[in-house]
């Protein structure tokens, strides 16, 4: 064997070494980035809901078989905070309507036609 192809297969080893030793760190991070993850997503949403969904999200992803499927469904988490918070937002703003008695228009309109119902039913 020549100096060139030792020189050749030692860096092939190492570099076959160096790979298995990334790959096993990045899989062993994974439920950690996972969390990390969950702790983001609830920074954006309002404090009583986000502390409830943090314990809810972590027990699902205990429940996970896998790091790669823990890190999966902790992304795809990210979608269902996009949903939580625009729901918790709009519930806000009805919430400030109500308090300053200015409702969009369709909540009036479905109001006096629910009136005008009742009143028909009991006429």
């Amino acid at each position: 064997m020549k100096g060139s192809e030792l020189i050749g297969a030692c860096g092939a080893f190492f570099f076959a070494l160096l790979g298995r030793w990334m790959a096993a760190e990045t899989y062993a991070w994974m439920p950690a980035v996972a969390d990390w993850l969950l702790q983001l997503y609830v920074r954006f949403l309002p404090q009583e809901t986000g502390e409830r969904l943090l314990e809810e999200w972590r027990a699902v992803l205990d429940n996970m078989p896998g790091n790669i499927a823990t890190l999966l469904v902790a992304v795809d988490l990210g979608r269902t905070m996009v949903f939580i918070k625009n729901e918790a937002k709009e519930i806000e703003e009805l919430e400030e309507a109500n308090r300053t008695r200015q409702f969009p228009t369709e909540i009036i309109a479905i109001d006096y036609w629910i009136d005008d119902a009742v009143a028909k039913e009991f006429a």
